[in-house]
């Protein structure tokens, strides 16, 4: 008696397996690969395992998401800057005093945020494309988040720690740990 899995693995082999076409004068093999212990890996005989190849691990799912959490902050200081909108630019002009012109003070907050918001959307987009997984878009996340551990860290050095930023900086790692945990390595090798 099949339970009604089987007939599934057996689909999803022939079509896994590189060619599973005649064998047997031209009888279709209804053999199935054997399974190998890696949800990933290829199998004895250059098929894949009859477990879902393409399933993304949720450690992957977590790093992009943790990523993302940790760079929202980011983002939306950046557009707070460039947009300047109520009374963000009459704060600033109060902070540049009389010693520096006010306009110059807020054309440099509007550049400062419109770097910060694109380099904030440009770190969430590689988190999402280390999922997928491209091994070049992990290696970039894993660079902004170094770049961003080190300025968070010189950022509380310079003022008191705030909760805002260690809750960055613990994503950022956290994301990026997850990244490269071994089922994670598993899938990005795998893939490639």
């Amino acid at each position: 008696m099949t339970t009604p899995s089987e007939p599934r693995h057996r689909e999803a082999a022939e079509d896994l397996a590189p060619s599973a076409s005649v064998d047997d004068g031209g009888a279709a093999s209804d053999s199935v690969p054997e399974v190998t212990q890696s949800l990933y890996a290829r199998d004895d005989q250059g098929g894949t395992s009859t477990h879902a190849a393409q399933r993304r691990p949720a450690e992957m799912w977590g790093g992009a998401i943790f990523l993302t959490l940790a760079a929202l902050p980011v983002v939306f200081s950046g557009l707070l800057l460039a947009l300047q909108p109520g009374s963000v630019g009459a704060n600033l002009k109060q902070l540049a005093g009389t010693a520096v012109n006010a306009d110059t003070v807020l054309t440099a907050a509007k550049v400062a945020g419109g770097v910060l918001f694109v380099l904030g959307v440009l770190f969430v987009v590689f988190a999402w494309q280390a999922v997928k997984p491209k091994r070049s878009a992990r290696k970039v996340v894993t660079v902004m988040v170094v770049i961003e551990v080190v300025l968070l860290v010189f950022a509380m050095v310079v003022s008191a720690p705030d909760p805002v930023l260690v809750g960055m900086l613990l994503l950022a790692v956290a994301g990026t740990v997850l990244l490269y945990l071994p089922r994670s390595e598993e899938f990005v090798s795998h893939r490639r």
